[in-house]
């Protein structure tokens, strides 16, 4: 359930390339135990394969999200005196 709570805020920072990984390695990791369960375990191995679908897909996500964090609510950089493009924080014209 964390991926979805989490779509929430990839979707809020832009940051969909995170859910497109996410559901990537979800879905890779629930054909995968889907293939390997369904035959012997029937319904519970689909049901198996789904919650591990959710699980993998709240950990990715999980993973990237201090990073998301620290970009997309890090405090504004203060610009220092030499970034403006005139001196002395005045503007000069040639006449």
């Amino acid at each position: 359930m964390s991926g979805f709570l989490l779509d929430g805020l990839f979707v809020g920072t832009t940051a969909t390339s995170g859910m497109l990984l996410g559901v990537a390695v979800a879905a890779a990791g629930f054909f995968a135990l889907h293939g390997l369960l369904a035959p012997t375990l029937g319904n519970h191995g689909l049901w198996i394969a789904f919650l591990a679908y959710l699980a993998l897909r709240g950990l990715v996500q999980g993973a990237q999200l201090p990073a998301i964090v620290r970009r997309s609510f890090a405090p504004p950089q203060r610009r220092r005196h030499t970034d403006f493009p005139f001196r002395n924080n005045t503007i000069h014209f040639q006449i």
